[in-house]
């Protein structure tokens, strides 16, 4: 009697898995394949294969914009939690691009470093020893047989990338361990700081022409305010009198002289 095959295992919809199940699906292919226990395509994750090839596409700093967006992290610019988040989301899918993950291979990844953290998160009192266990007891080490009865195993991995997953997880997530239990459970204080800087403004240079007429009237204006001082001084006349003696018609005659040589002059400045 000729052996039995072995079963396949079955879809949500009933039918058998095929056997292109951790090849790169069309997202209508990727969700009939998904199993109930499977950590890939998850919604709050990397749901559909075209949202891994989109994410693929994209450069380190568009990546983590979107990946922030994605995952609900509207203030990863400011807020540390957020900012450690986004780069830990960002960090975990460009590992998967580098060793060649395919696209259900990615997605699982990223949606169990997603759960958990999301545990992290909600047991403040959960240990490392805890998590390591969960990962290790529903995550196989070799490839999974398709006729496999434990359903608490998840078969997103092939053989090379299950153990190139596992690393990844023990030097990303375990050894941070209590940073990202201290991001989850600690009291975040934002604080904002402000300063008044002082910045000289020197005035617009004016067109060459306005220039030469306002250095036009400044000298106008200069030469007016010297006639000014100068008619301001009283008139001095340098003719030497005696104190005591009364003076001479030759040195009255000279005095007149030199006032209309003086009266004459200023009238000219004057001009």
């Amino acid at each position: 009697m000729s052996a039995k095959p072995a079963a396949r295992s079955k879809t949500r919809s009933g039918k058998a898995r095929p056997k292109t199940a951790l090849s790169d699906l069309s997202d209508k292919e990727a969700l009939d394949c998904a199993q109930e226990n499977t950590w890939a395509w998850q919604k709050d994750s990397l749901r559909s294969p075209s949202l891994v090839q989109a994410w693929a596409q994209l450069d380190s700093v568009q990546l983590v914009k979107t990946v922030a967006s994605h995952f609900g992290l509207r203030e990863y610019q400011t807020n540390l939690r957020q900012a450690c988040l986004a780069d830990f989301y960002s960090t975990t899918f460009w590992y998967t691009q580098q060793h060649r993950f395919n696209s259900q291979e990615a997605s699982a990844l990223v949606g169990l470093c997603h759960l958990l953290l999301q545990q992290i998160r909600d047991d403040a009192n959960l240990t490392l020893e805890t998590l390591a266990l969960f990962v290790c007891t529903h995550m196989p080490q070799h490839t999974a047989a398709p006729g496999s009865e434990d359903s608490s195993i998840r078969f997103d991995f092939e053989a090379h990338t299950a153990k190139t997953a596992l690393l990844y997880l023990k030097t990303g997530l375990f050894q941070h361990f209590l940073l990202f239990k201290r991001l989850f459970h600690s009291e975040q204080t934002v604080q904002h700081f402000s300063s008044v800087v002082h910045v000289p403004v020197v005035p617009p240079i004016p067109p060459m022409d306005e220039a030469l007429l306002q250095s036009d009237r400044d000298m106008e204006l200069h030469e007016q305010q010297a006639k000014q001082e100068r008619a301001a001084q009283p008139l001095q006349i340098d003719v030497e009198l005696s104190a005591t003696a009364t003076p001479t018609e030759e040195q009255l005659q000279r005095i007149a002289d030199a006032a209309v040589r003086k009266f004459v002059q200023m009238k000219a400045l004057e001009k």
